[in-house]
């Protein structure tokens, strides 16, 4: 989170900043101003959702002009996986990561297997207060997923989740 304005802000929001990218986007995970490919917004949507105390914390403090904790960027967890072109990638460097089975469990849970061979599960009832999986809290519409193209999908593709963020932030099953 940057905050260097000598303005007071009406809506606190953070600064997201990809490739030739940049953005300013609400704690709420609006996106207030500027541009982010679609799956890095989704992204950012999900960290801010995860981090929301602390952001909000964070703009208390930057408003007042106080110093503020650093909060954990959005990263790998795992030692053999590569972010190569945007893309997490296991340890063959040549296939990214995708989904190859998802299922819907109880409590807006997912069941997924990675095209690693791996089976986590992902609490996904976080994301469900931020705009781009608001719809998703109709449970039969979440019950609906389904893999497209490595890709957990909703309503006809319409919604959607990269199957790194999944990858990255599931427990092994």
């Amino acid at each position: 989170m940057l905050f260097s304005d000598d303005v007071q802000h009406n809506k606190p929001h953070f600064h997201v900043f990809y490739n030739e990218f940049s953005a300013s986007v609400g704690i709420d995970g609006e996106l207030i101003s500027g541009k982010l490919p679609v799956k890095q917004l989704k992204l950012v949507e999900a960290w801010a959702a995860i981090h929301e105390d602390e952001l909000y914390a964070a703009w208390n403090k930057a408003v007042r002009n106080e110093p503020f904790s650093t909060i954990e960027p959005l990263r790998q967890r795992r030692m053999d996986m590569q972010i190569i072109n945007g893309i997490a990638c296991s340890d063959d460097y040549n296939k990214p990561v995708t989904v190859a089975s998802v299922r819907a469990l109880d409590d807006y849970t997912l069941w997924l297997r990675f095209s690693t061979g791996e089976t986590k599960t992902f609490n996904f009832a976080p994301l469900l207060s931020t705009d781009g999986f608001r719809l998703l809290r109709d449970e039969n519409l979440f019950k609906s997923v389904y893999v497209e193209y490595g890709i957990p999908v909703w309503n006809n593709g319409e919604i959607d989740i990269a199957p790194e963020y999944l990858y990255q932030y599931g427990v092994r099953a």
